[in-house]
């Protein structure tokens, strides 16, 4: 049986050992979203994938994320890229609103009755209200596609020098959503049982469907909330104590320390590792292409024209 430092180390070292995975599934989805502009490689889409976690730690909600994609590319449409790879963050955000979500409608109760102190036919509304929602967002996401080429049909958005780029929407099909959407699942799901198994790794103890469900909670309430990833740290901390007194399930010190601990953890092998790890192939970023120059040149000249 294993004792207390050997349990913690060995829920860490699961925790750790997965977060290659969770990024090389992000690459493989950037992979697939930008063949539309150049065909990456693998190697070259994880490259690009850590260079712009690295960058991205010290921009509001992680923005710089795109650049440090982008500039992997050496063909394709760098505006056109960033569009592709917004895809794939929406993809992602809307994932963890779903899942965020079912949390909602879990610990609808708790959140209704104990902790606003409303009656309980709200619990219902909330239920209605989530759903709806949900559905909304699932509606407009698979439509991005046709709402592109309506546009482009009422209002010849091709011809307008940045929203030009929207174009690129068009070239996604329904199936091809449905991949990125299951990516971006799948990866949730990774580094949600990375926290799950960090929970117990601080003497958290939680049932699976509980603990899951409470993470959910979290990563919702941390998708919502903008934040510098270099300051996220200490917002991931608060969010993870509020949704704990938001449930009832807090209590005395040590297990405040115990969740403050699982989260800075999560972050520190998530995104400071991962952003360490990009650190190094910044250096690999081509920032300025010859092929740059002569599309400006090419379109000046059109503007002359």
């Amino acid at each position: 049986m294993l004792n207390a430092s050997d349990s913690y180390l060995t829920f860490l070292t699961f925790a750790l050992l997965l977060m290659p995975i969770n990024w090389l599934i992000e690459s493989i989805k950037w992979k697939f979203l930008i063949k539309k502009i150049e065909h990456v490689k693998l190697k070259d889409a994880i490259q690009a994938v850590f260079a712009g976690t690295a960058i991205s730690i010290f921009t509001p909600n992680r923005i710089g994320d795109y650049l440090g994609r982008i500039f992997i590319l050496k063909k394709g449409d760098r505006l056109d890229g960033t569009v592709a790879t917004i895809t794939g963050n929406l993809s992602q955000l809307l994932i963890t609103i779903l899942m965020g979500s079912i949390a909602l409608i879990y610990f609808s109760e708790e959140i209704v009755v104990n902790f606003l102190k409303w009656q309980s036919y709200w619990i219902i509304v909330l239920k209605l209200l989530v759903i709806a929602i949900n559905i909304s967002l699932l509606i407009v996401f698979f439509k991005f596609p046709a709402l592109e080429k309506r546009l482009n049909r009422n209002f010849e958005i091709y011809k307008y020098p940045i929203i030009k780029h929207l174009n690129i929407l068009a070239e996604y099909r329904m199936d091809e959503l449905v991949k990125v959407l299951s990516f971006s699942l799948l990866r949730y799901l990774i580094y949600s049982t990375q926290f799950y198994l960090l929970l117990f790794a601080f003497k958290i103890d939680l049932t699976v469907i509980d603990g899951m469900m409470v993470v959910f909670l979290i990563f919702f309430g941390i998708t919502i909330i903008p934040s510098i990833a270099v300051a996220e740290l200490g917002v991931r901390a608060l969010i993870t104590l509020f949704v704990f007194q938001l449930i009832g399930q807090f209590s005395q010190t040590e297990f405040e320390f115990g969740l403050v601990a699982a989260t800075s953890t999560l972050w520190l092998i998530n995104i400071a590792l991962a952003a360490l790890i990009g650190g190094v192939f910044i250096f690999n970023l081509k920032f300025i292409r010859k092929t740059d120059f002569v599309e400006e040149k090419t379109s000046n000249q059109n503007l002359n024209k």
